[in-house]
């Protein structure tokens, strides 16, 4: 795994990274999340464990999910063992990447949305499987321009610390996507994992953007 990959390097070189990348994380969120919009959010997530009325969807093939996030989560490990071992002396201005991210970031957000309607029989009469490759395509334009950024980073710290925030953010919407498939047959446990998870996902996504320089 990449997380794996990324720890095992970091501790080899710098003990302390991993403290180091949270603590520099955590020192940036602040002022960089309050630059978020309010929007960025699956507003219809609170509305699930009221409604515990669901229709039965189609069955989505699980393995095709899988192998979808898994490509993307290659992706971004392919992008950092590209990278060189020094950090480039050049200057990268990320904000067309960050406004770029933002605007993936507000899709992945939508199709999640219409992902939450459809189980309620609320949504605009797309069907399940059209739901579901909605919110991997959004995914996969979230990942594309993490792999890009991470591409033109002048720094291998900033560059493991989005990776390591991108492989997150697709493990969490691996996991929302599982409970959605879960909730359709089940009770409204299932629905309150599934809403659990999906704000799992929002954080995820935030922590991501605030990794941008």
């Amino acid at each position: 795994m990449l997380l794996e990959k990324l720890k095992k390097n970091m501790k080899k070189n710098h003990p302390t990274s991993m403290s180091l990348i949270n603590a520099y994380s955590n020192r940036r969120r602040p002022t960089i999340i309050s630059s978020i919009p309010e929007d960025f959010k699956c507003t219809e997530l609170s509305k699930m464990a009221k409604n515990e009325s669901t229709r039965k969807l189609e069955q989505i093939d699980s393995n095709h999910i899988n192998e979808r996030v898994e490509n993307l989560r290659k992706q971004v490990e392919k992008a950092m063992n590209d990278l060189p071992n020094q950090s480039p002396r050049k200057s990268f201005d990320s904000k067309n990447e960050k406004n770029e991210l933002l605007n993936g970031s507000r899709k992945l957000a939508g199709a999640c949305n219409a992902m939450i309607s459809e189980i309620h029989n609320t949504g605009s009469g797309k069907n399940w499987s059209q739901i579901i490759e909605e919110v991997l395509e959004a995914a996969e334009e979230v990942t594309q321009i993490t792999e890009r950024i991470i591409q033109k980073s002048n720094s291998i710290f900033q560059a493991q610390l989005m990776a390591t925030k991108t492989e997150q953010m697709l493990k969490s919407l691996l996991e929302v996507l599982q409970s959605a498939q879960e909730v359709q047959t089940k009770d409204s446990d299932s629905m309150k994992l599934l809403t659990a998870r999906s704000t799992t996902l929002t954080a995820t996504v935030r922590q991501l953007l605030s990794t941008v320089p």
